[in-house]
């Protein structure tokens, strides 16, 4: 972990890149550093409810788990989706005990704890001993035909077991309330979204049969960070198959777990070039350059063993300007030989001391982010809010970096409840 900076406030309206410039232009900066574009996620959240009114945006905390993301959403009013005890150490993020429903995955089974107001601890035994204590949605299976990262494999009901578990959870006296899927990580199949909505109704309508009155529809993430096109398209998918499937009628409480929507395109990486390495043909003539920079696989890109390479960087020049262009790999900074960036890309001839600048960043980047080989973290710097309410402008302080956060930026969390009783 760097050193703890001075909070720096910007004056006036900025773009991220001219945050992005104002830091580089720091004396002494060499460190890698994000900034997160607190506007963008409001733009998001708003056009979240304007595209799906019905659906509740429950959002992944594993996702990005800096304290100034989760501010901006419990300002918003969003709800959180906690997916392991660590997450869901409200301690963290509370200076008192609060009144909510926490889903946290539990194999084919979502565990619903119910947080109550006072000193005792949330109840975490096992869930068929004391089940009392726990309402349960079941997982089924639906994966999209195309995604970045499918979890079906690994979790979900087949729908041709969803009935007997429904009836071994009746007998056991345990209580159902809902059904839950995934389609996978940033799915680029809008119907799998009818699909699974559609087999979602059978298992209503299975559990009714069984004696349950299921009242949780939960339909997972998947959704695009920075492909608003594409957001509709799945946003109109999903209120057709709810409008056929699941009409209105306040019965039914619809939820979802955006992660990478929420947050990828709000966080920027600016990374330093610190080496490079010209590659020469048999004529000795330049045929490629491998550049060194300060971040990479085991910090900010720690998504590409599961995703694609980045998207290509914008370049801060330190030096002359060229217009040449050869093909060019970059490499992160640590002694791992698979820690590379991104390959065979056109880049003009750079130099030691240039910067590279990258989009959309903000999914699995801080989460992931580790100080292998002793490299530190990145810094995150949030960009003054042009567009956040007072009660938001409360809750934020801008060009913040991370390591100077305090504890009472975290306190300031209110969660939301699920209203499921």
């Amino acid at each position: 972990m760097s050193q703890q900076h001075e909070e720096r406030i910007l004056d006036g309206p900025s773009s991220v890149m001219e945050v992005v410039r104002d830091i580089i232009a720091e004396p002494g900066r060499d460190e890698a550093f994000l900034v997160c574009d607190v506007d963008d996620i409001i733009k998001k959240v708003d056009f979240w409810r304007k595209l799906m009114p019905r659906v509740d945006p429950f959002y992944a905390v594993k996702c990005n788990n800096h304290p100034k993301v989760l501010q901006a959403l419990s300002a918003l009013g969003t709800g959180f989706d906690c997916a392991s005890k660590v997450m869901n150490d409200w301690d963290k993020l509370s200076d008192e005990t609060v009144d909510a429903d926490v889903i946290q995955k539990f194999q084919e089974l979502y565990v619903v704890k119910l947080l109550a107001k006072g000193p005792d601890p949330p109840c975490t035994v096992h869930v068929s001993r004391h089940k009392i204590f726990f309402r349960l949605v079941i997982r089924i299976r639906s994966d999209a035909l195309i995604s970045k990262a499918s979890f079906g494999s690994k979790f979900g009901v087949e729908m041709k077991d969803t009935r007997l578990m429904l009836k071994t959870a009746s007998i056991l006296g345990l209580n159902m309330v809902g059904v839950s899927f995934h389609v996978g990580s940033g799915c680029g199949e809008p119907m799998a979204f009818h699909r699974a909505i559609a087999s979602a109704r059978q298992v209503f309508d299975e559990a009714k049969s069984e004696g349950y009155k299921m009242q949780l529809l939960d339909i997972g993430g998947g959704f695009p960070g920075n492909d608003d096109v594409l957001m509709e398209k799945c946003a109109q998918v999903i209120n057709t198959a709810l409008e056929m499937y699941f009409p209105d009628d306040g019965l039914v409480k619809v939820i979802a777990e955006p992660g990478r929507y929420v947050v990828a395109s709000a966080f920027t990486l600016a990374s330093k070039i610190t080496s490079k390495r010209e590659v020469l043909d048999s004529c000795g003539q330049l045929s490629s350059i491998m550049y060194y920079t300060n971040d990479g696989l085991y910090s900010s890109f720690g998504f590409i063993y599961i995703e694609d390479e980045p998207t290509p960087p914008v370049i801060i020049k330190a030096t002359g300007v060229t217009s040449r262009k050869v093909a060019s790999t970059v490499w992160g900074q640590s002694c791992s030989n698979v820690d590379r960036i991104i390959a065979e890309i056109q880049l003009p001839i750079l130099n030691i001391g240039d910067w590279l600048v990258w989009f959309d960043l903000g999914a699995y980047s801080v989460s992931l982010a580790t100080t292998f080989n002793g490299f530190p973290i990145p810094e995150v710097y949030v960009k003054p809010s042009n567009r956040a309410s007072e009660r938001l402008k409360e809750s934020i302080n801008p060009c913040k970096s991370i390591q100077s956060a305090n504890e009472d930026d975290v306190n300031a969390l209110e969660l939301k409840k699920v209203n499921i009783s």
